[in-house]
């Protein structure tokens, strides 16, 4: 899954979250940005948590939880990790 990928999905996860329709319009990070507090944020980073099947350390909350690019960069790095894991497990 690429990047823009994982952007698309958590943007998906925030209309969700918020009660838009799925064709609620194409918004850029910046205007989701703009418009995220800190819990929604969270709640972001939860679902995203559940949807990827990745976990993101409480420390990283304070400092990812408000920005959306932000933490698509972190599930790319956590599913880009496991899938390593997994393939370095099956070359053994």
């Amino acid at each position: 899954m690429d990047r823009q990928e994982i952007e698309d999905e958590l943007k998906r996860l925030i209309r969700e979250a918020r009660g838009e329709p799925d064709d609620a319009g194409d918004q850029t990070m910046a205007e989701i940005e703009e418009r995220i507090d800190s819990l929604e944020g969270v709640e972001v980073v939860m679902a995203a948590e559940e949807r990827f099947g990745i976990s993101i350390p409480d420390g990283e909350l304070n400092r990812i939880c408000r920005s959306i690019s932000r933490i698509a960069e972190l599930v790319e790095q956590k599913l880009t990790a496991a899938a390593t894991d997994e393939a370095g497990g099956a070359a053994s």
